[in-house]
């Protein structure tokens, strides 16, 4: 290493997954007291949600290209900026309109953060160090969204919403500092000469997301059907554009060639249906305890966080679940099962012990993780090394992008059945049945799997015409 010994590199990267972590579910528990503040509905809040998570997934591809182009450091401090300068609009945000144009600065940010962030400490960090380096970043990056329910519903029911957006300041300026102090400006250099990025395409790109996010909004929200009609119908067309461009070019931001690879496909399709479906819980639990059962925040988000301790409870049994029963039997054997799950939240009641509501929810966090863990483990396993990076920016953008498309589902559903009323039983039954028919359909497409897809990840023995030609297979991976 450089100028960076020991620990502290690794901790200033730490501090970017921890905002961004912290920040993808920091809001949810405090939707209910922004909306009353702002004078709007609860529903009409989940675009603060998913602006956020369309920002981030379409501006990640920038990420690569901007460190490339005008050096890592740079880009790095640039971005912890920019999030805390979105930060600071969502906390000083007079208006819903206000909020949702800082949360997409803030997605911008945290966009460029994690990845530049990323590629400083392995360009930094003997490989030999590398696990150890890691855990350091790991660690808060799994924290953050862990802790956003109980943060958010404290600040929210104890101090005021605001908060949890102005908290990321005095982090970004730690963070800002650490980097000029502990990242050497020689990493990853820029290269003005390096690369060329499909602005065109990319243009595309954002119209159709946005656009087409815009259409949603105007569905769930009363609007006349003939300007939501029109939206959809230019997001469709932008997107036709995209793929037009791609097929003509070959040489997108986006490398699609690699959906031909059949796991690869499923896990992006499949997995995106699913995704929608158990992305929509960190949204909904919250809004059904505070809004449906009279909780206040804080203590929602302390039921809230039993999602994230069942996530933690069950990675070490993951490994043995994928060898004992392989990719295709566990995802479709658990798409079953967080169906089930997901219409079991039904059958609470405001008065329903918390007794019997915490072990539910650890145990169908449990059953999210198994799902997620899972897919995402698969998507890669018969993907080349030298294409790993095009795969991580497809999944990691449909990802994004499919939990914003769950939000936006829950959020219409409730919005269409409440009408101008605050969301009742009735709405959330009708939203948690939505979501999990869409983890069935998933569960449907994962029958397209073959029984000895995911082998090189679940330890289990290779197909009978590949044994000779492939190396044994390592120990399970846990993406």
């Amino acid at each position: 290493m450089t100028k960076a010994t020991g620990r502290a590199l690794p901790l200033t990267i730490a501090t970017a997954f921890l905002m961004e972590g912290l920040d993808s579910s920091v809001v949810t528990t405090a939707l209910p007291a922004i909306a009353q503040d702002l004078a709007t509905s609860t529903p009409a809040l989940a675009v603060t949600v998913t602006a956020y998570l369309i920002s981030l997934a379409v501006c990640m591809p920038l990420g690569g290209w901007l460190a490339s182009r005008y050096g890592a450091r740079q880009v790095f401090v640039a971005a912890l900026a920019v999030f805390a300068v979105g930060s600071l609009v969502c906390g000083l945000a007079p208006a819903r309109a206000v909020l949702v144009l800082g949360r997409i600065v803030q997605g911008v940010g945290g966009a460029m953060m994690s990845p530049v962030g990323r590629a400083i400490l392995i360009s930094s960090v003997p490989k030999s160090e590398y696990i150890r380096a890691m855990n350091y970043v790991i660690i808060p990056g799994l924290l953050g969204p862990a802790l956003g329910p109980i943060v958010g519903g404290f600040l929210a029911t104890y101090a005021s919403w605001h908060w949890i957006f102005l908290i990321n300041l005095p982090l970004a300026v730690v963070g800002i500092a650490m980097s000029y102090r502990f990242i050497d400006d020689k990493i990853m250099p820029s290269d003005a000469e390096r690369g060329l990025f499909d602005w065109i395409g990319y243009a595309y790109l954002i119209v159709a997301l946005g656009v087409g996010q815009a259409a949603i909004e105007m569905s769930g929200h009363g609007a006349p059907p003939l300007p939501a009609c029109a939206a959809g119908l230019i997001s469709g067309f932008a997107f036709r554009l995209f793929f037009r461009r791609y097929r003509r070019t070959g040489n997108g931001i986006l490398d699609l060639g690699l959906l031909r690879i059949r796991t690869f496909r499923l896990s992006v399709t499949a997995g995106s249906v699913a995704r929608a479906g158990l992305g929509a819980v960190p949204f909904l639990l919250p809004l059904l305890l505070q809004i449906g059962f009279g909780y206040d925040a804080f203590h929602s988000g302390l039921v809230t966080f039993l999602v994230a301790v069942g996530a933690g409870a069950i990675r070490p049994l993951l490994a043995y679940l994928m060898r004992r029963l392989g990719c295709r039997r566990l995802l479709l054997a658990n798409s079953l099962a967080a169906s089930v799950g997901l219409l079991g939240f039904l059958l609470f009641r405001e008065k329903s012990s918390l007794w019997l509501m915490g072990p539910y929810v650890f145990m169908f966090g449990f059953l999210r993780t198994v799902q997620m863990s899972t897919m995402n483990a698969l998507s890669y396993t018969d993907v080349e090394k030298p294409d790993m990076g095009a795969a991580s920016t497809i999944a990691t953008l449909a990802q994004r992008l499919s939990v914003g498309l769950g939000v936006n589902v829950a959020a219409l559903v409730l919005a269409l059945v409440s009408g101008d009323k605050p969301p009742g039983l009735t709405a959330f039954a009708v939203a948690f049945s939505a979501t999990a028919v869409l983890v069935l359909i998933a569960g449907a497409m994962f029958t397209r799997l073959h029984a000895t897809d995911g082998w090189q990840i679940s330890a289990r023995a290779a197909p009978e015409e590949l044994r000779k030609a492939q190396p044994e297979p390592v120990g399970p991976t846990d993406v």
